[in-house]
């Protein structure tokens, strides 16, 4: 019996392997001629596999800054990669009797950098698939710049009408070429087609050309010496896209999925001297390893450090980070926060508070733009990995900013009006943000404390899981309100018993003091803030009344209005209401970026390769004043 159950337990394990190695050949279409040149490849799959895995998962914990993914290249070794992705055919029948670049020794002025994709002469990077033909779009990039040079419109050409049309010139379609021996094709056939006309295939097949489908033309080529990086800046900064081969062999490369990957320079940079004011002298990023904000200390500030991928979706996928930061997350594909002063603050006052005595509460303030929704997002993530409740309000905002959404009397306080889809949405958010609690063990899942009923025919049980209540609360608008109400309530009872810690998080908390509203009644009336009963359970929410957790709020200028508005001081935004209601609390000022984490800012942009490094840091500095979202907004994309 103890030997089946070992050959049991090991049929198991290897039929996992077996049929990710099965879905690979399905979907890259492998064949292979005999089962031992199968074994082989599988072999060189699941090597790669496991070091795909090992990768990403230092990218998760913050020791890598990109991450990889398995494709077509995965029962390919490198050596094999280096042979078929950039063979070099020698052609005996063609003499290549080019023209050679000159250089004009002038390279002191030539400026410090030239992007010719922000000038539109670049078109967008294309998949090669199963073929080897990145010959063919090499040429045809440096084509496409000429092209746009000359008439000033991008036009894409076709790689196809490389691939099957130019054997004769000495290239061999999928299986390998040269540029050079492309460009002579082009211009002894009088042109290339259109790629939109004559469309990418990744196989060889027979020559369709077109004369009626040209797209552009070439009279030859000219080439650079060997060697000679001077003259390819200059022809670069000159000319325009120049038609180049890279070593993409290795496995981090070939396998290369998204982040920050530092390989293509490093290739770049074992060269004397490449393009040197585009790559040797790109800043790095000053990150620190350590991915837990509970670990963070102030020797760290100034440095970004990156939140793993999972934690992001669970907590800030419906809302945490603002819209320009969000936009960042999505270009550079990783969400690193810069360590600072407020965060670290208030984490240790966290980390020293006494939770059997009542909830102290913080609040956030500082002129708009200096960074306090990023500061709340370092805090909730602090607050996520060490086991609390999260009660997050994104952005006030966002419940009054639009005439469209809808209000309705309250179904839990008389006089008040719900906002039932706001309650939903806000629903999700703490579902997604405490996932781990509701779905988890029995004995750790806080269950309702008494009865609700909602009507004649729906209730919500005593000692029904968390779960419950919020599942109701999506799936019946109508008393989503009713169900934040009681969730809250639940929590802070939960709490205060020391049977979990909570952290209420309310982003532009002064808004609930506000009169700026366009949500409007049914009478067409404006609905204010305190008319709103989501607001009556976050007044709730951060009261004084409870143990067992935090409150931290930010006051923004955002909701205003003059001239309390004029000042970012608390005493001010929060009106006398505001402020008796949250007395006592800590004040944490969000100041603006000190001289070191300004230019770690900037350092950050340019190891993600989001701008060239120049002259204009001085400028940035004072158009900025070193306000981070002023900065945020000066390097945006166009």
């Amino acid at each position: 019996m103890k030997y089946l159950i070992i050959f049991l337990f090991a049929a198991a394990a290897s039929a996992v392997p077996m049929e990710e190695w099965n879905l690979f050949k399905a979907k890259y279409g492998k064949r292979y001629k005999t089962e031992d040149e199968e074994q082989k490849r599988m072999e060189i799959f699941l090597k790669k596999k496991q070091m795909i895995e090992e990768h990403n998962e230092k990218y998760k914990n913050g020791r890598e800054t990109f991450h990889m993914k398995m494709n077509r290249f995965g029962d390919m070794t490198e050596e094999e990669l280096s042979e078929n992705l950039y063979r070099s055919y020698e052609s005996n029948q063609r003499d290549n009797q080019s023209n050679v670049f000159v250089k004009s020794r002038r390279l002191n002025q030539l400026p410090d950098s030239i992007d010719w994709r922000m000038k539109g002469a670049v078109s967008p990077v294309r998949d090669q698939g199963n073929c080897w033909s990145s010959w063919a779009f090499s040429a045809l990039g440096s084509l496409e710049g000429q092209t746009f040079k000359k008439r000033g419109e991008l036009v894409q050409l076709s790689a196809q009408n490389l691939i099957d049309c130019s054997n004769a010139y000495g290239n061999l379609g999928c299986r390998g070429g040269r540029a050079a021996y492309a460009f002579n094709y082009i211009r002894d056939n009088g042109g290339v087609d259109l790629e939109q006309l004559y469309p990418y295939e990744a196989i060889d097949g027979l020559c369709r050309f077109k004369s009626a489908y040209i797209g552009a033309q070439d009279s030859g080529y000219t080439n650079i010496p060997r060697g000679d990086e001077d003259a390819l800046e200059e022809a670069v900064v000159t000319v325009g896209p120049i038609a180049v081969t890279v070593d993409g062999s290795r496995s981090s490369f070939a396998h290369y999925s998204g982040g920050s990957s530092r390989e293509l320079l490093k290739i770049l940079k074992n060269s004397k001297r490449l393009h040197q004011s585009w790559y040797s002298s790109l800043a790095q990023a000053k990150r620190t390893s350590e991915t837990n904000p509970a670990l963070h200390k102030t020797d760290q500030i100034g440095l970004f450090y990156t939140i793993n991928e999972d934690d992001r979706k669970r907590v800030f996928s419906l809302g945490g980070f603002p819209k320009p930061f969000m936009d960042n997350v999505k270009t550079f594909t990783e969400s690193s926060i810069m360590i600072r002063e407020p965060a670290l603050e208030i984490i240790d006052y966290m980390k020293r508070a006494d939770y059997s005595r009542p909830t102290i509460r913080y609040v956030l303030y500082g002129k708009a733009g200096l960074g306090k929704s990023l500061t709340v997002a370092h805090i909730l993530h602090y607050a996520f990995s060490n086991g609390f409740y999260l009660l997050h309000v994104p952005w006030v905002w966002d419940w009054f900013r639009n005439n469209r959404i809808e209000s309705v009397p309250s179904t839990f306080v008389e006089g008040l009006l719900d906002f039932p889809v706001i309650s939903a949405n806000w629903l999700k958010h703490f579902q997604s943000q405490n996932e781990h609690f509701l779905s988890g063990e029995d004995d750790k899942i806080i269950k309702t404390s008494k009865d609700y009923v909602w009507n004649q025919r729906e209730m919500t049980p005593a000692g029904s899981p968390l779960s419950e209540l919020v599942i109701h609360g999506i799936n019946r608008i109508k008393y989503a309100g009713a169900v934040v109400s009681a969730i809250i309530n639940e929590l802070k009872s939960a709490a205060s018993e020391g049977r979990c810690k909570v952290l209420v998080a309310v982003d532009g908390f002064n808004g609930f003091y506000s009169s700026e509203s366009k949500v409007k009644a049914e009478d067409r009336s404006k609905v204010p803030p305190n008319k709103c009963s989501l607001v009556h359970c976050f007044l709730e929410a951060t009261k004084q009344d409870w143990k067992g957790g935090a409150v931290v709020v930010t006051v923004d200028q955002k909701f205003g209005w003059a001239p309390a508005n004029l000042s970012p001081f608390p005493l001010y935004l929060l009106t006398k209401k505001g402020f008796e209601h949250l007395d006592p609390f800590i004040p944490v000022e969000v100041k603006e970026l000190t001289s070191e984490e300004f230019h770690s800012m900037l350092d950050y942009y340019e190891d993600r390769l989001w701008f060239q490094k120049g002259k204009g840091r001085d400028e940035l500095a004072f158009l900025s004043n070193r306000n981070a979202g002023a900065l945020m907004k000066l390097c945006s994309s166009l």
